[in-house]
């Protein structure tokens, strides 16, 4: 039996605030209760052996994009009344006499008990589960056995498409191996994204390598006897008896928040520790935070919302009146590189009505693909596949439910933006309740708050923590605290070449043919063998129409993933410099003659498609000059009349290079 030591009896006014769990709900929640001028003790007690770190950072650290220290960071106590103990798990609960008992058997006296216990991986009851090189992605334990196995690892199943096992995917990719993420629903992030967002997703996954498998769950986990020991993976088999062979499996299926300890000591569950807008559970002076309760039937599997709920329960326990309301899920992050937005519920994947209406943005040229949900009048959801700046304000105002006026609705539909670039770019004077770093849970104004104290950016971001996570709202930041956040340059090579390909597209029609020579004697006969002499002509056409050819490639390579390989920006200078080699060699061909009939027709598609692809060069170049939404809507409209007035040039080209040789 294990000894039970009881610490001597103190006055509840005296006793701790004891926190049981020190990941970072449960340390936002300390570091919330010293900065409200608590002046009880905190005590905090965790099961694992490490100091804090930052548990959304571990992906990097198994990908090799962080080291540990990074992760790690001091709590922002600033006070020496929060003493933590660490690889010291409570065990039990005492609601009658207040007190808990940890792994040693010593007893602790509380006035009020958090619980911000956290989750757990979920593992499915399939067969092999147990088997040995089957691995769960949860905590800093998780990773290091990872890191551990990934130099051996050749081939990699993970099981779940969500945002931690695509991360996970990303993360296993780093020595080469073959990674495979087999998803049980019809899309990957089928919690955040729809259909269309979602294959967006796949295909910038596919890309890097990773195969998917949709709609497909795991059936048993294949495993080979190794004699005496636990046997080892050897491969799955799927639902529909496909099988695929690995030497390594992580579990990333979704999570179960950590009810035992509650349920032990007669604390209401179902799913998850039920509270009340108080956070309350159904014992007397007992709280829970963070993944670990239910609130109104609802689960919260995000950190933003734990830091929500630590904020309000911190003012509560110093006196304050405050209520939980509950949070709406949001996630910006990059998912293996492709930025991700996504807020609120999908409400009408599931029930449409008069009620719901949806505004769609997309431009397929940039990967991008933008969705906002109404019900009744209200934006209550949205989602996001590659940049947008607006991220932050649409947050907040999904939380608020804010109506949008047809103003917004016409930017949107042109631009895929609610608010003209000067509305939406000053943070200083967006709503204090509007989310500025999502990963922190950070808002507008208790960032400006915190600036007036401590006066500099360095100094906010070490006090909290913003931009320090994914980095994503560095720009954000820097603009609050006066910084001018710098301009992407101006492209100054693709401007010169637009410039003489829109001169040369110009001057070719407007100026007078050059005439043919009268003698060999002539200065200009050398010249007008290029027009004139049959080889010459033939040269020159067929350097045309494979340049054409050529174009047309690079056309598709900016838009095709495919075929698409090194750096955009050269393809579409080299696209540019192309064309403009184009239309010299044109002015060889023909000596400014624009011919007759269907040469006519011909020269005058190519003289079109050359000079309004020197002004859409010549827009791109200059984009951030123009200002962000008149740049973008010049650069579509210039993009979408280039490739309507290519379509005509292969006919044409073809039908002139059949009369040629016909007659």
């Amino acid at each position: 039996m294990t000894e039970l030591h009881i610490v001597k009896s103190e006055p509840a006014a005296s006793l701790p605030i004891i926190i049981v769990g020190t990941g970072p709900v449960g340390i936002r929640l300390a570091e919330e209760l010293v900065a409200r001028g608590c002046v009880r003790p905190i005590v905090m007690f965790g099961d694992e052996p490490w100091e804090p770190y930052d548990r959304i950072r571990l992906s990097s650290l198994l990908a090799g994009e962080a080291d540990l220290s990074e992760l790690q960071a001091r709590p922002r106590f600033g006070d020496t009344s929060v003493s933590c103990h660490h690889n010291c798990p409570i065990v039990s609960i005492d609601t009658q006499q207040q007190q808990v008992v940890d792994g040693q058997g010593r007893a602790h006296r509380y006035s009020q008990l958090v619980l911000a216990v956290g989750s757990q991986p979920f593992r499915p009851s399939i067969p092999g589960v147990d088997a040995q090189r089957v691995y769960t992605f949860r905590d800093l334990n998780d990773t290091q056995a990872l890191m551990a196995r990934s130099a051996g690892s050749r081939r990699v199943v993970v099981i779940g498409g969500g945002l931690l096992g695509l991360e996970t995917a990303r993360a296993m990719q780093r020595a080469g191996t073959e990674v495979t993420v087999i998803q049980q629903a019809d899309r990957l992030m089928n919690r955040q994204l729809d259909h269309e967002a979602a294959a967006l997703l796949r295909d910038n996954i596919k890309a890097k390598a990773i195969q998917v498998r949709l709609g497909e769950g795991v059936r048993e986990i294949l495993v080979e006897d190794q004699g005496t020991q636990r046997p080892r993976v050897a491969g799955v088999r799927l639902r529909n008896g496909d099988e695929l062979p690995c030497d390594t499996v992580v579990l990333s299926a979704g999570i179960r928040p950590n009810v035992e300890l509650a349920r032990n000591a007669d604390i209401a569950v179902a799913k998850g520790i039920v509270v009340d807008d108080t956070l309350k559970t159904s014992a007397p002076n007992v709280y829970a935070v963070g993944e670990c309760i239910e609130f109104n039937g609802q689960l919260f599997g995000l950190v933003a919302p734990g830091y929500e709920q630590a904020a309000v329960l911190a003012a509560r326990l110093c006196g304050e009146e405050a209520v939980y309301t509950g949070s709406i899920s949001a996630t910006e992050l990059k998912v293996v590189g492709l930025p991700v937005f996504s807020i609120g519920e999908l409400e009408e994947d599931r029930k449409r009505s008069w009620r719901f209406a949806t505004w769609v943005y997309r431009d397929r040229t940039q990967g991008t693909y933008r969705k906002l949900i109404f019900r009744q009048g209200r934006l209550t959801a949205a989602i996001a596949i590659g940049e947008w700046p607006e991220v932050k304000r649409v947050q907040e105002a999904v939380s608020a439910q804010r109506r949008i006026n047809p103003m917004q609705w016409l930017r949107f539909v042109g631009s895929g933006n609610l608010w003209s670039s000067d509305g939406g770019s000053d943070v200083a004077r967006w709503p204090a309740s509007a989310v500025v770093c999502n990963c922190r849970g950070l808002t507008r104004g208790y960032l400006s708050d915190s600036l007036t104290e401590c006066g500099s950016k360095v100094e906010l971001i070490a006090r909290t923590g913003a931009s320090s996570v994914c980095g994503s709202c560095s720009p954000l930041i820097a603009e609050l605290c006066g910084e001018s956040a710098p301009k992407p340059p101006l492209q100054s090579g693709l401007l010169v070449a637009a410039v003489m390909a829109l001169i040369l597209a110009i001057a070719i029609p407007l100026g007078s043919p050059v005439p043919y020579a009268q003698s060999v004697q002539e200065s200009l006969h050398q010249f007008a063998l290029l027009w004139s002499d049959g080889l010459y002509k033939q040269i020159s056409g067929f350097s045309l129409l494979g340049l054409t050819v050529v174009g047309l490639y690079l056309s598709l390579n900016k838009r095709v993933k495919k075929l698409s390989f090194g750096k955009f920006t050269f393809w579409r200078l080299l696209h540019t410099v192309l064309g403009l080699l184009c239309l010299m060699i044109l002015l060889a061909h023909t000596g400014l003659r624009m011919g007759e009939n269907l040469n006519a027709y011909l020269m005058a598609n190519f003289l079109a498609l050359a000079g309004l692809g020197a002004v859409t060069a010549m827009v791109i170049a200059g984009e951030t000059s123009l200002g962000a939404m008149m740049g973008k809507r010049l650069r579509r409209w210039c993009s979408w009349g280039h490739i309507v007035l290519f379509w005509p040039l292969p006919t044409l080209l073809a039908f002139h290079v059949i009369s040629v040789y016909y007659f």
